[in-house]
């Protein structure tokens, strides 16, 4: 079950990375990869049907990627910057003319992206 303290784990991992230093990646590339495999390995329940929007009828149903995508401290916003500023990391050269080598973590939140959205529509909206 995904908990509001991994919600705040992916908080205090993206807020601590530097995406112009790819060599801080690799907590966050450990997180985004295991948790993308936990929703990945729950795929066969991925299916929500439609339900009444009470909290009492949506309790005990939600699947991992479910309630980490609806659970505050909201992930969105944090997501979508880091996806930002790795594409600006990607897009400007730094003084000496190289770009920065996030190629693992671009693919690392890619993949994790891809697993949090895949078949449940609140995320998909907000991924937007």
């Amino acid at each position: 079950m995904v908990t509001m303290s991994q919600n705040q784990q992916l908080l205090d991992i993206i807020t601590s990375l530097d995406v112009r230093a790819p060599h801080t990646a690799a907590p966050c590339i450990m997180f985004l990869d295991d948790t993308a495999g936990t929703f990945a390995a729950s795929k066969p329940d991925r299916y929500v049907p439609p339900m009444p929007h009470s909290r009492q009828a949506r309790s005990g149903i939600f699947i991992r990627s479910v309630r980490m995508g609806d659970q505050e401290p909201s992930i969105w916003l944090f997501l979508g910057q880091l996806w930002r500023d790795l594409s600006d990391a990607q897009a400007t050269a730094d003084e000496d003319g190289r770009f920065a080598q996030n190629t693992d973590l671009v693919l690392s939140l890619a993949r994790f992206t891809r697993n949090l959205v895949a078949d449940v529509r609140h995320n998909q909206q907000q991924a937007l």
